[in-house]
């Protein structure tokens, strides 16, 4: 885009329901934004983009790859003995990955392909 390092905070004013084909192929929604008035000098009729919409951010927090969530609200955990599946409250997620708000601590390592824990390795 032409600022690709510009930052707004503005409120998104709506968001088409329906995806619209882009000339790649791909989709797009297209969104309204109320621009600052400080900024809208800079804007003109037609530009287009691509913008990440920060809904909602977390600092210094526990997160697992997506792919490792089973049955919406567990992990397997690793242990010296086989594996542990372990029930985890989800906090915050995005495309790729979820904060994880309790049931692990630093240090625990999460299967990242539950698919393939042996289920003989399963402690209950």
């Amino acid at each position: 885009g032409a600022y690709p390092d510009d930052e707004q905070n503005s409120p998104v004013e709506k968001i088409d329901f329906v995806s619209h084909t882009t000339t790649n192929g791909g989709n797009a929604f297209y969104i309204d934004v109320k621009v600052a008035s400080s900024s809208a000098e800079k804007y003109r009729v037609g530009m287009n983009g691509i913008a990440d919409i920060i809904t909602g951010e977390r600092k210094n927090v526990l997160t697992v790859p997506l792919s490792s969530i089973v049955d919406e609200k567990c992990v397997y955990i690793q242990t010296k003995d086989g594996y542990e599946k372990r029930n985890v409250k989800l906090g915050l997620q995005n495309d790729v990955n979820a904060e994880i708000t309790q049931g692990l601590q630093e240090g625990d390592v999460v299967v990242d392909q539950p698919a393939k824990v042996p289920k003989e390795r399963i402690k209950s």
